[in-house]
Formats: C-alpha cells, structure tokens, sequence
C-alpha cells in the first residue's frame, strides 16, 4: 500500500509531504519495523517510490518506509530555512510512533538514502545512536564538508564561485550554512562518526558507491576512517555512476543487509576492498 499527502510539523510549523509505503498484509499494529528512505538533491519524498522498484521490494519485508520531504537541506537545521534535521530525525520518528504504532525500537528502526539522502542517513544514525540501530548511505556526499567549504571560500567572492558550483547550488550553500559557510561539528560526517564512535558501537552501517560516481574517491576515504575505528560497517561497491540505476541495485542490497534475503532473485556481490 502506498500513502501519499502530508502532515503538519510544530518544528517547520507547516504541512510537509510524506509518502508512506506499508506491507501488502498489514500486520498488528505496532509489529512492523521501520525504514526512514531519504531523498536526494533534487528530488523529494516521492521519488524512492517512483523511480526505483522500492513498491516492489517493499513486498517482501515487514517494513514500513517512511519518506519525508527535505527540500534542498543537506538534512540540516538551516541557517535561512527550516529545522529539517529536528524534524527528521526527531519530531517524524515520535510522530510515526504516536499516530500510527509503528515499532520505535531503534533495533527496529533504519535509516537508508542515496547521495544527499545518504549524507542524512548517516547524519541521523550517527546523531540519534538510541533512535537508529540500521543505517545504509548509498554514495552520500559531502563526507568531509569542512573542507569542502573551505575550498568554496577559496574562490573569494560569490560571482566566482556561482560560476563555479552555479547559482542555485551556492544559494543552498548560504541558505544551511549562513553568508560565512559555518560549518558545525555535527554537519561534518567524517568529524560526526569519530566523536560518535563509542556511542554507535552497536550501530549497524552499510555503505554502496559505484566505481564511477564522482564520490567515489570521499566514499573509500570514509570507508577507511571508518574501519579504524572499529564500527560494524559494512561497504559494497560495483560498476556503476550516480544515477537510479546504481541507486535501485544499492536499495536492493542494503534493505536485505538491514532485513534479510527479501527479493528471491540473486545478485552478484562485487565487494572492491
């Protein structure tokens, strides 16, 4: 079954779009487990449904997935914007649990998304280590942000840097991180899992990223950081770029990493250490 509408958020004080998909025999309430799907740049909460066969993976697992909208908020509390990042990570979850009894146990409870949506995966699973147990980021951007920013402040003055990342994506820029591109610590992910590392020891992450996806290179770069520290994570990568053909393979392997065998097809594991 698929819903599709909206609800209304105190933290953003509006109505936002929400699509949820739930198992073809709902069960008693409260039994399935959760999956919060995030969206990437660009897109919104209904694209998982829409551009991959989520429906029909979705038929296999006792999972409802949950997919809010987060506009163009890297899923962050905005600096000219809104409380995307409260909202996801806070308000929808305890929402989900009150309205509809869906199990808020956090070993119940994933959350999965591809490129920014990855990067907001991590974010909430690193964040929230008691809401999260399950956490898939499918070739997540922005990994090392501070120093990202740092390289866009290089270029010295706006015009240049419009010419370079264009003018939308500059106006994101300034919209989450303020006319100076303040950074937080807990914006940064590969500053996140290392202050977080204790607390999400028992955190379950998986990890995708095509061999010619532009992030490449910061996804082996996390995947490193990240196996010094010793987290129960998981990477997987095959030929692909950062499209939904790539997307709908990852989604694939990581809700059977999260919840089991699943779809009865087979695939091929190409795991590049």
């Amino acid at each position: 079954m698929i819903l599709r509408g909206s609800v209304y958020s105190e933290v953003l004080e509006m109505d936002t779009g929400l699509t949820i998909i739930t198992p073809s025999d709902f069960p008693e309430p409260g039994t399935p487990k959760v999956a919060y799907l995030l969206h990437g740049l660009g897109a919104a909460n209904g694209s998982w449904s829409e551009c991959s066969l989520l429906p029909l993976y979705a038929r296999e697992h006792n999972v409802v997935f949950i997919m809010p909208e987060a506009g163009r908020s890297y899923y962050t509390d905005m600096a000219y914007g809104q409380r995307f990042f409260t909202y996801i990570a806070d308000e929808l979850p305890a929402l989900a649990a009150k309205t509809f009894r869906f199990s808020d146990k956090r070993e119940d409870t994933a959350v999965l998304g591809g490129s920014m949506g990855g990067y907001g995966a991590l974010k909430c699973a690193l964040s929230r280590p008691d809401r999260f147990g399950l956490c898939c980021a499918f070739a997540p951007g922005n990994l090392h942000l501070r120093e990202r920013i740092e390289k866009m402040k290089a270029f010295g003055d706006m015009d240049a840097l419009r010419h370079a990342l264009g003018w939308q994506r500059t106006q994101d820029y300034r919209a989450t991180y303020g006319d100076d591109f303040t950074v937080k610590a807990d914006d940064d992910i590969s500053e996140l899992v290392v202050g977080a590392a204790e607390a999400v020891h028992n955190t379950r992450f998986y990890q995708a990223c095509g061999s010619e996806d532009p992030f490449h290179k910061s996804n082996i770069r996390f995947r490193d950081d990240v196996r010094r520290l010793g987290l129960d994570h998981t990477y997987e990568e095959w030929p692909g770029g950062h499209d939904w053909d790539f997307f709908n393979e990852a989604l694939l392997r990581g809700l059977r990493f999260c919840f089991g065998v699943g779809l009865k097809r087979p695939i091929e594991v190409s795991t590049i250490e």
